[in-house]
């Protein structure tokens, strides 16, 4: 990536350092995705190598990021939510890869989310700047990191939430730093995750807060898990309901921009037309959270999509396509319609369903590799294999090597300590680190 533009969400000099020193990093024999016999070899060579995923050069399976979508969806929700007046600070856990993070950065977004004190350390090691923690946080241990680096961190922001008068005394502790986090106040709803679930509960957290003597910055929640877009819209309309009473109260640190903030890939259209509706429209700052939609998916999110752009026209029919897919090879074909293929459970996630084939390559015979129809599908995985249904005559044989598709990309990239960044033409241009 080019030189970043400046973004007070994150420090370029120290950004620049870390990368330095991550280039430095020697992945070593056993690297997945790499052959043993290229490895050692320092990290930030991988993408001066010329290698390509259908000439031998790297070991299969493999995780690859085709870059050109993965920047032109950075772009496209970029573009969508800043034309609805909603700011992004994509959730980091999917990829806890700090070169995508900066790439989204660079594209615009506000900051950046994460979910614990781990991924806190990660992004301030990057120089990260502007940063959610979208859970509480509730360790003394924990709280007393966080008010070491706001002490030592005085350009950071971070924003932490809270769902109980507990929660918030306990982040109390963090006066001895001088930098104190900014509380949202978390909304939950019944059979959800946390937050608050009465108005009394809610009420009963800000005044906590307040004792506490800690800034109340805005309203969050988390409506992804719910089924449809009614209970999405009234749950919505709860967190804009209760920012208007925490605002009555005089409760909030900046009445002049307050945040309201929701997150999910599911949903970001309604964000916009639900938290403008409120009271406090011209005093808020709008945050949306998604964090699946850089990598997109051949599943969960691509059905996502398919809603929104129903409900929502202005959003490009094409404007998302998956940029994560994992190659693996075919190793048997033990009967006429079951192939074996070399990707299982500890290369891929299947919580959100199966891997989808989309890609076939043979080896000496294809000048690149060619679209599946959908006459194939995985029918389960085991630890390092995967069971692919097909027709008896269906032209994969042994040694070939299938592309895959990931549904809900967050539990595939946790399987990877590196990815390979590709061109159009699969040639690996770049390695992507995770930190797990």
């Amino acid at each position: 990536m080019n030189q970043l533009p400046f973004n007070p969400a994150l420090s370029a000099s120290i950004y620049a350092e870390a990368l330095a020193e991550l280039a430095a990093l020697d992945l070593a024999p056993g690297t997945k995705g790499l052959l043993p016999q290229n490895c050692p070899i320092p990290f930030g060579d991988v993408g001066r190598k010329g290698w390509n995923l259908f000439r031998s050069d790297v070991s299969f399976p493999v995780a690859t990021l085709r870059m050109s979508a993965l920047e032109r969806n950075s772009r496209t929700m970029q573009t969508y939510l800043g034309a609805n007046g909603v700011s992004l600070a994509p959730h980091g856990k999917t990829s806890m890869a700090p070169q995508l993070f900066a790439r989204q950065i660079a594209d615009g977004a506000w900051g950046i989310t994460i979910s614990s004190v781990a991924h806190l350390a990660v992004c301030l090691h990057f120089g990260f700047r502007r940063l959610i923690i979208a859970n509480q946080v509730i360790g003394t241990a924990e709280i007393d990191y966080v008010a070491s680096v706001l002490a030592r961190t005085p350009d950071l922001e971070l924003f932490i939430l809270v769902d109980s008068v507990a929660g918030a005394e306990r982040l109390a502790r963090c006066h001895q730093s001088g930098n104190l986090p900014q509380c949202l106040l978390e909304i939950g709803y019944t059979g959800g995750r946390a937050g608050c679930r009465s108005i009394e509960d809610a009420l009963a957290t800000v005044a906590a807060i307040r004792s506490a003597g800690l800034p109340l910055h805005g309203v969050a929640g988390f409506e992804g898990l719910l089924p449809d877009v009614a209970l999405v819209d009234e749950f919505l309309d709860r967190i804009c309901g209760i920012a208007v009473q925490c605002d009555a109260l005089n409760a909030f640190a900046d009445p002049g921009e307050i945040l309201l903030s929701a997150g999910g890939s599911a949903y970001y259209d309604r964000l916009a037309q639900r938290l403008q509706a409120s009271a406090l429209a011209g005093r808020t700052r709008m945050v949306a959270r998604s964090g699946c939609y850089l990598t997109h998916d051949s599943g969960t999110y691509e059905t996502a999509f398919a809603a929104v752009r129903q409900r929502d026209q202005a959003l490009p029919a094409d404007g998302f396509e998956p940029a994560l897919l994992v190659f693996a090879q075919v190793l048997s074909r033990p009967e006429p319609e079951k192939a074996i293929i070399s990707l299982g459970r500890r290369d891929v996630g299947t919580d959100g369903g199966m891997p989808v084939p989309l890609l076939h390559f043979r080896p000496g015979r294809d000048a690149g590799p060619a679209p599946l129809g959908r006459d194939m599908h995985l029918t389960g995985v085991n630890d390092q294999h995967g069971h692919l249904a097909l027709p008896a005559d269906a032209d994969l044989a042994v040694g070939d090597i299938v592309g895959f598709g990931i549904s809900h990309p967050c539990t595939t990239f946790d399987k990877w300590q590196v990815l390979l960044a590709v061109d159009d033409d699969w040639t690996v241009i770049d390695a992507i680190k995770t930190f797990f």
